[in-house]
C-alpha cells in the first residue's frame, strides 16, 4: 500500500464504523417517526404489569386491554422499558401498574401491535437519538483522521525541511486538540456524575431480607488465549420497605466459575436473612452495598481528563514548538 493512501486507512476505518449506527439510528427515528404520526392513539386499561427476570436481564411487561370495532382486544405493549436494567422496569411496572388508564399507538395493519408513550418525547426517539449521537462521533473522528493523514502527506511532498517540519507540527497541534477535548469531555463527565455520587453516599441504609437467590451466567473479557470467560453470577432477590411500601430488588453477591459450585452457594443461602442495604429516596427500586465506593467512576474520569491533559501539554512543548 502506497503512504499517501495508508495514511488515510485510519479516517476511512472510523467513517466505515459510523456508518452502521447512523442508519440504525435512521432506521429507528423513521419507524418511531411513522407510529407518531400514523397509528391511531387509543385509550386503554393495564391488565397486566410485572418484571420478568431472564438471566442478567429484567423486563418490564405490560399488557393492555382496550376495544376496537370487532370487539376487545388485550396485547402486551411495546416500548422501551423492556431490557433497560431492573430499577427501570421496576418504575415503568409501577407507573402503568394493573387497572391505569393509559393512551396507546395502535398499528392500523395489525390491532394486537401497540406502543405505550408513543410521542415526541425522549422515551420514544431517545435510541434513535443516542445510535445517532454514536454515529456523529465515529464522523467526527474520521474527519479528524483524515485531515491528519492529508497534513502527513503534506509533509511527505515538502520540498524543504522547513516546510515539512511546519507541517509536522501543524499535525501535532490538531491531534492535541482533538486529545484535548476527549479530555474536556471525561472531566465534564465526571464533574456531572460527581453530584450524584455524593448523594448516593447519603442514601439512607435500610434492613432488607433475602427473599431467594438465583445464579445467571455472565461472560466477560478477562479470558485466556483470547477466550470469552463464563461467570455464574449468584444473585440475592432483596425485600425491604422505605417510606411504608414493600419493594423486591436484585443485588449480585459473587461470582464462580463453576456453575455448580455456584447453584451450591445459591441454594445454602438462608433465605430471610437480614441485610443493610442503600436506598435511593428518590427513586427507591434503585439500592446499593453499603461497602460500595460510588466516588471511584467520577474520580477516575475526571483523573483520566487531567492526564490526558498533561499528555496534550507535553506534546505542544515538544513538538509543535
Amino acid at each position: 500500500m502506497k503512504p499517501t493512501r495508508s495514511a488515510y486507512v485510519p479516517g476511512l476505518v472510523f467513517g466505515v464504523l459510523g456508518v452502521p449506527f447512523a442508519a440504525w439510528g435512521l432506521w429507528v427515528g423513521a419507524q418511531r417517526l411513522s407510529i407518531v404520526l400514523h397509528w391511531a392513539e387509543v385509550p386503554a386499561v393495564v391488565s397486566d404489569s410485572r418484571v420478568e427476570t431472564r438471566g442478567s436481564n429484567h423486563a418490564a411487561r405490560i399488557r393492555v386491554r382496550f376495544e376496537t370495532p370487532d370487539g376487545v382486544v388485550e396485547t402486551e405493549a411495546d416500548h422501551d422499558y423492556r431490557y433497560s436494567g431492573h430499577a427501570s422496569a421496576a418504575e415503568a411496572v409501577e407507573r402503568f401498574a394493573k387497572g391505569t388508564r393509559v393512551s396507546v399507538r395502535q398499528d392500523p395493519d395489525d390491532a394486537k401491535k401497540v406502543r405505550l408513550e408513543a410521542d415526541f418525547n425522549f422515551a420514544t426517539f431517545g435510541m434513535s437519538l443516542l445510535l445517532l449521537a454514536a454515529a456523529a462521533s465515529f464522523f467526527g473522528i474520521a474527519l479528524l483522521a483524515l485531515r491528519s493523514g492529508r497534513l502527513q502527506v503534506a509533509a511527505d511532498a515538502a520540498a524543504t525541511q522547513d516546510v515539512k517540519e511546519a507541517v509536522k507540527r501543524r499535525d501535532v497541534r490538531l491531534m492535541a486538540r482533538f486529545v484535548l477535548a476527549i479530555a474536556i469531555v471525561f472531566v465534564v463527565a465526571g464533574l456531572a456524575l460527581l453530584p450524584g455520587a455524593l448523594a448516593q453516599r447519603r442514601w439512607p441504609h435500610v434492613t432488607a431480607t433475602i427473599d431467594r437467590a438465583d445464579v445467571y451466567a455472565r461472560s466477560d473479557s478477562s479470558t485466556r488465549k483470547g477466550r470469552s470467560a463464563t461467570h455464574y453470577v449468584v444473585r440475592l432477590f432483596l425485600a425491604y420497605q422505605h417510606a411504608g411500601r414493600q419493594y423486591l430488588a436484585p443485588m449480585d453477591e459473587s461470582s464462580r466459575r463453576s456453575e455448580k459450585e455456584a447453584e451450591r452457594i445459591a441454594a445454602n443461602v438462608p433465605r430471610g436473612a437480614l441485610r443493610t442495604i442503600r436506598v435511593d429516596p428518590r427513586r427507591p427500586n434503585r439500592i446499593d452495598r453499603i461497602d460500595s465506593w460510588p466516588l471511584a467512576l467520577p474520580v477516575i474520569f475526571v483523573g483520566v481528563g487531567l492526564l490526558l491533559s498533561w499528555i496534550v501539554r507535553l506534546l505542544l512543548r515538544r513538538y509543535a514548538r
